[in-house]
């Protein structure tokens, strides 16, 4: 099974918030697997296995488990690794939830980055207290809605709100401009095109959603 296939399958198991797939310099699969909470732990490592069982042949390396993992598939190194929390994407902590404004105390966006892999295309936000949320393009490769995607995680809004983009041509440069609404009120920003589009998206929607 391809890489990208076998991350999304495990991803889409009931329990799982999300998952890595690398392919080692030995060319063997390893995969880090986070769990949400929503699910019993035997429950999820067992319909884990049974995937991996199917998709990867038994490794013959003869390498033993590391003890301070818990592997859980065949020719793996491990999954659900003793990960520290401080390395987990932050809208996989605390239950997969979205993380409120006031208990994450972001005050502004510090960075944005689109980063390219293998399997898949990312946006990476970054507040100023170093707090990064995360959200994957999708098939119909918008990195506007990504980064959307990371500024409700941020902001911790509902993923129903509604936020529009709008891009202005002014005399000095270029212009997007973002348009929220919850059903109950309606916010605005704007955001000039410095340098990237991103920034510009993310800076305009987060001034949008916090004057809902």
């Amino acid at each position: 099974m391809a890489t990208r296939d076998l991350r999304e399958e495990l991803a889409a198991i009931p329990g799982v918030s999300d998952a890595e797939i690398s392919i080692t310099e030995d060319d063997r699969p390893t995969a880090v697997v986070w769990l949400d909470g929503t699910r019993d732990d035997d429950e999820v490592r067992g319909k884990i296995e049974a995937l991996i069982g199917r998709s990867i042949p038994a490794s013959d390396t003869g390498e033993p488990t590391p003890t301070k993992r818990s592997g859980l598939g065949r020719g793996l190194d491990s999954l659900i690794p003793d990960v520290a929390r401080s390395s987990i994407p932050a809208q996989l902590l605390d239950g997969g939830t979205n993380r409120d404004v006031a208990e994450t105390g972001i005050t502004e966006i510090d960075r944005v980055a689109v980063v390219e892999t293998q399997g898949a295309v990312v946006v990476e936000m970054e507040d100023g207290l170093g707090n990064l949320f995360t959200s994957t393009v999708g098939p119909d490769g918008s990195i506007d809605k990504a980064v959307l995607d990371a500024v409700k995680q941020a902001t911790g809004v509902p993923d129903s709100t509604d936020v529009s983009l709008v891009d202005v041509a002014a005399n000095r440069s270029d212009l997007v401009v973002a348009e929220a609404s919850d059903g109950r009120a309606r916010g605005a920003g704007v955001a000039h095109i410095e340098f990237g589009r991103p920034y510009a998206v993310a800076k305009a929607a987060w001034q949008a959603l916090k004057s809902l």
